[in-house]
């Protein structure tokens, strides 16, 4: 399950021996590095409270906080304290940070590996290329279909950030099943996702 949770309450849910997820992001509009980042935590953990804040004072604390995974806000990039920011100079897209730092060992994994090198790096350079929603004729992109989610000055914003992440985790259970099919040829094992 994802949660949206305001960032008054954001003291409240600091995980404890047995918590859902915490994961802070920015408010606002959101793209889709950040939102594939929190699927794939969604996906990984299965049940997760989001925070999505611009407050100085809460993204402080939650950068602090070493249980607390902290996407594209709060300006640190350090996987030790579960902090993720591609902002931070010469960092990679924060889908692709999180992945390896969820996955260190993936290349010794072929379906990993496959997901790794067909879907999340090629996300992460789409995610460089600043595309726009509106830009010219061509077809859609992935990354504008995610952006055409946002309803900014709405109070729709949370509800469909919510649409946009369980869209993104849906496609990245598809590249997991399909990496399996083929690391298997074509026969399904069981466990999918190995931890």
């Amino acid at each position: 399950m994802l949660t949206i949770v305001p960032a008054r309450e954001y003291s409240q849910h600091l995980p404890t021996d047995s918590y859902r997820l915490l994961v802070v992001t920015h408010d606002g509009r959101f793209h889709a590095d950040e939102v594939f980042a929190i699927a794939l935590l969604y996906l990984y953990y299965r049940a997760i409270n989001v925070v999505r804040t611009s407050s100085p004072a809460v993204l402080q604390q939650a950068v602090a906080h070493r249980q607390v995974y902290v996407i594209n806000a709060g300006g640190v990039y350090n996987p030790a304290a579960r902090c993720f920011d591609r902002h931070h100079a010469e960092a990679p897209a924060v889908v692709e940070q999180l992945f390896v730092h969820l996955f260190p060992d993936y290349r010794q994994h072929a379906r990993l590996h496959r997901v790794y090198t067909r879907f999340i790096r090629e996300l992460a350079g789409w995610n460089k290329s600043e595309v726009h929603r509106l830009s010219g004729d061509q077809p859609l992109l992935l990354l504008q279909i995610i952006m055409g989610y946002n309803r900014l000055d709405s109070s729709e914003q949370n509800h469909q950030f919510i649409k946009a992440v369980q869209l993104a985790r849906q496609i990245l259970a598809n590249e997991l099943y399909a990496a399996a099919l083929y690391e298997d040829g074509g026969r399904i094992k069981s466990e999918i996702f190995n931890r």
